[in-house]
C-alpha cells in the first residue's frame, strides 16, 4: 500500500480519540472553573461530567455532518460501504409510487 492510504487510516482511527480528548478537555475547564467559583468539590464534578457529556455529543454531531460521504466503489466491507458510507438513497424505498389497487383500498372500495 502507498504511504497516503496508510496515514488516512491512521487517522481515521484516531478521530474518536481526538473526540474524546477535546471533550475531555471541555470537561476538566469546566469544572475547574465551577470549582474556583463556588469551592464545592460535588458540583464541580457534576458539572464536569455534564459539560463532557454535552461536548461529546455536540462534536459527534459535528463529526457526522462535516464528514464527507463516501462513493458507493470506496470503503471498506464487501458492498464497498464504509461506516459513513451509506448514500442516502440506500434506505430509500425503491417504488415510492402507490399502484391502483392500494390507492383502491384507501378510498373505500369500487364506485
Amino acid at each position: 500500500m502507498s504511504r497516503p492510504a496508510r496515514t488516512r487510516q491512521r487517522r481515521d482511527h484516531l478521530r474518536p480519540v481526538e473526540l474524546l480528548a477535546i471533550a475531555a478537555g471541555c470537561g476538566l475547564f469546566a469544572g475547574a472553573v465551577t470549582l474556583l467559583a463556588l469551592r464545592e468539590l460535588l458540583l464541580a464534578g457534576e458539572i464536569a461530567v455534564g459539560v463532557f457529556v454535552l461536548a461529546l455529543v455536540g462534536l459527534a454531531m459535528f463529526d457526522l455532518a462535516i464528514s464527507p460521504r463516501l462513493e458507493p466503489g470506496e470503503g471498506e466491507g464487501p458492498e464497498g460501504a464504509g461506516a459513513r458510507g451509506a448514500t442516502p438513497d440506500a434506505t430509500a424505498p425503491q417504488d415510492a409510487t402507490p399502484d391502483a389497487d392500494s390507492a383502491e383500498r384507501r378510498s373505500g372500495g369500487a364506485d
